[in-house]
């Protein structure tokens, strides 16, 4: 009836004293993109890339 499935996640948020409500991380924007690619029929239409940091030292 409210869509909650396995597997996902929630963070509690205090109310009042002994009140709580469960409230739904929601998902990161690109949640699955990788996987879609890589299901892609065409052969080697994605390939993951080892990716480099632009954070500097």
């Amino acid at each position: 009836m409210d869509s909650v499935e396995p597997g996902q996640e929630f963070d509690v948020e205090r109310l009042d004293q002994g009140d709580y409500r469960p409230v739904r991380r929601a998902a990161p924007p690109n949640h699955g993109t990788v996987d879609w690619l890589l299901d892609c029929p065409v052969k080697d239409f994605f390939t993951p890339i080892e990716s480099e940091s632009t954070e500097s030292p």
